[in-house]
């Protein structure tokens, strides 16, 4: 699941997507606060809120997050990496990454519900004072820095989507005002879109088909 800042700062969210098990690479801004290591999480109250993972804990004096800006600027200079990905229209791009594990805490006054062990990735671009993007992600811990960064700037291909959508299957042409005719209006221009994958597709495996039958098989 990948998302822009305004999903990623609403708890109950990410928290959603955690308990449906969906893995998430999530915009967050410089204020998310996190523990820094797993040692330095408070004990837990023994509490759990039904239906949900992960036990609360008390923030004390000793044991308070911190701002992922201020844990960035923590970060020894060989830490970050330079790491290069490609945008949507194929143009490699490059910037400085780095990444910690850390564990997201609410914004709660007092307490604050224990997340799950995940991703920090943050851009520091060369020349820059200070990184200008995080994100939070629960990819497998074996995931690369480089894997990491693909995911977190494939938007491209949604906002491609988006725009087809829009261009040529009329998604924002709608002029009713009822919700039943909207929902049927969005499906329509769905399903089309769909369909015109399906086939686009189609189309390019039966041209590696036909490419891949004109060399013969080894000892024919």
């Amino acid at each position: 699941m990948l998302a822009d800042v305004s999903y990623g700062m609403d708890p109950d969210f990410r928290q959603g997507l955690i308990d449906l098990g969906l893995p998430y690479v999530l915009g967050v801004t410089s204020q998310a606060r996190v523990w820094r290591t797993q040692a330095e999480t408070p004990p837990s109250t023994g509490y759990r809120d039904a239906g949900r993972t992960g036990a609360q804990t008390w923030r004390t004096a000793a044991h308070y997050p911190v701002s992922v800006r201020a844990l960035a600027m923590e970060l020894p200079a060989h830490m970050l990496q330079t790491i290069n990905w490609r945008e949507g229209n194929g143009n490699l791009r490059s910037s400085r990454f780095g990444v910690a594990r850390v564990q997201y805490a609410d914004n709660y006054a007092c307490w604050t519900r224990l997340q799950p062990l995940q991703w920090l990735l943050l851009k520091w671009p060369v020349g820059e004072p200070e990184p200008v993007r995080y994100w939070l992600s629960t990819l497998p811990e074996d995931t690369s820095i480089s894997e990491l960064v693909a995911a977190a700037h494939y938007h491209w291909r949604t906002d491609r989507d988006h725009e087809e959508l829009r261009q040529d299957f009329g998604l924002d042409h709608y002029s009713g005002r009822g919700w039943r005719g909207f929902h049927h209006h969005a499906t329509l221009c769905t399903a089309s879109y769909g369909f015109r994958l399906g086939e686009r597709l189609a189309s390019e495996r039966d041209l590696a088909s036909r490419r891949l039958s004109m060399y013969p098989e080894p000892g024919a």
